[in-house]
């Protein structure tokens, strides 16, 4: 089996001749691997393709991301002013004050934009080069964080207490986004599954009923939609999620990663079978930090927390910093890869 057959097959909770192993977007630290910068790379979907696939190849990841680190990207369709970095995810201002501010969006620049479809566009390269082999997908932010992208994090955290009404709209609105963003290549078959990150669910921002409240129902709009279609997904969760991950097992993700500060054993109970575990090795303090003898005593730690019975995915615990030695990100997927229980 090669790592895509591995990883839909464990998604389906069907014994594989190995364990799935994956990175978790890795775009930013591609592009500094290779000394390219974000701006340059989204008015170039061949040469982002170009680094994607020999990075593919070199790394075996069972998941390949295109153009992860440009999540933001999706905000600025709509107009939110964007300011790019030489090295890291670009920056963007919110434009959402009000359900009127909400109303005025045009959906239909999400279809257009040359930046969104430069990244397709990378993506079907990519998928054509070496999708037969790997799971290719593109990456998002989940409705929650891009709804703090669109009002702005910190209204929107005041707006959970002070105006509902409008967090319901912006959060719904952002999960149209998300799928509107993913249709054309679900339409063509560049993709099989999809990829969506959230920061903002996390037990340090928001109560475990808020999130049930708010944070969930918009989730369970976008995984229902694709899995009307057919497309798998992968939900990572930043942050403290251990007071709600029965809730967000209910989501309908495929898969989802959690942070370092999760017990992976208690996630795995929690998740009643629901879904496909992954995480979580921490990519700063293990992965940029430590020597490949630690490294691989964390994956093999995570592998015993939550690998008995499937259903598991040996994953970093977030998105990797540029920084971390190739050397560190290697030794990690090997040792997942050559377990053996």
């Amino acid at each position: 089996m090669n790592g895509k057959e591995i990883v839909f097959s464990a998604y389906d909770f069907v014994k594989t001749d190995r364990m799935p192993s994956s990175i978790f977007g890795g775009g930013v630290w591609t592009y500094s691997y290779y000394g390219e910068e974000p701006e340059k790379l989204v008015r170039n979907p061949v040469r982002m393709a170009e680094i994607q696939t020999e990075m593919a190849d070199i790394l075996q990841s069972d998941i390949v991301y295109v153009g992860s680190g440009l999540n933001n990207c999706l905000v600025a369709a709509l107009g939110a002013p964007i300011t790019y970095r030489k090295v890291g995810a670009p920056d963007v201002e919110p434009i959402v004050g009000s359900i009127s501010d909400l109303e005025k969006l045009d959906l239909s620049r999400i279809d257009t934009d040359p930046v969104l479809n430069n990244i397709r566009e990378a993506t079907r390269i990519v998928s054509k080069n070496v999708g037969n082999k790997y799971v290719v997908t593109t990456t998002t932010w989940g409705p929650f964080i891009l709804a703090g992208q669109l009002c702005g994090i910190e209204q929107l955290m005041r707006a959970i207490h002070k105006n509902k009404d409008l967090v319901k709209a912006v959060a719904e609105f952002a999960a149209k986004m998300v799928l509107r963003f993913y249709k054309p290549l679900i339409d063509d078959t560049t993709i099989q599954m999809i990829s969506m990150a959230d920061s903002l669910s996390s037990a340090s921002l928001i109560s475990r009923a808020r999130f049930g409240e708010l944070g969930l129902p918009p989730l369970k709009t976008v995984f229902s939609e694709l899995k009307a279609t057919g497309t798998k997904s992968l939900l990572h969760m930043c942050g403290e999620m251990s007071d709600r991950l029965d809730l967000v097992s209910t989501s309908g993700a495929n898969c989802i990663s959690l942070d370092a500060m999760v017990d992976m054993k208690k996630a795995k109970e929690a998740f009643h079978g629901n879904c496909v575990l992954a995480g979580n090795v921490s990519a700063t303090a293990v992965l940029m930090d430590k020597d490949s003898k630690v490294v691989r005593d964390a994956v093999l730690a995570c592998i015993s927390s939550a690998a008995s019975g499937g259903g598991y995915m040996a994953m970093p615990a977030c998105d990797l910093p540029h920084s971390v030695p190739i050397e560190n990100i290697k030794i990690f997927l090997e040792t997942a890869r050559e377990y053996r229980p």
